[in-house]
């Protein structure tokens, strides 16, 4: 593992340093102007981890470093409406919301009730 203070990608203009994740891989959808399922995934598999686990990375990760944001790095976070409410819930059990997050996400799939529950687990930037 690469030192925090020697690690400067950063997204999202959330704080340094700042932890990258990824919830799930691949993507369902069939965008002509998308390179990944071509070149990295050859079709279009999707994906997700159990929200449980990628919040008990999230943990164990904080408990080494004091990482100040994390970032959602999937390929577009809200594909599954049901595993993002998951991850949000997960994250709010465990009282994970006052470190601030983003994720990559499709604007066709927001709505307000989604924002507002993703909101309240800390969501703070949308890309």
């Amino acid at each position: 593992m690469l030192p925090a203070e020697h690690y400067f990608d950063q997204a999202g203009g959330l704080g340094r340093p700042q932890l990258q994740i990824m919830t799930s891989r691949g993507c369902p959808c069939g965008c002509i102007f998308c390179v990944w399922p071509q070149m990295v995934y050859r079709g279009h598999s999707y994906r997700r981890r159990d929200p449980k686990d990628v919040v008990d990375e999230i943990e164990a990760n904080l408990a080494k470093v004091a990482y100040r944001s994390f970032y959602v790095d999937d390929d577009t976070f809200n594909i599954d409406r049901r595993h993002v409410l998951a991850f949000a819930r997960e994250l709010q059990a465990r009282g994970i919301t006052d470190l601030p997050w983003g994720a990559m996400c499709r604007a066709d799939r927001m709505d307000e009730e989604l924002l507002t529950q993703l909101k309240a687990a800390g969501l703070h930037t949308v890309k």
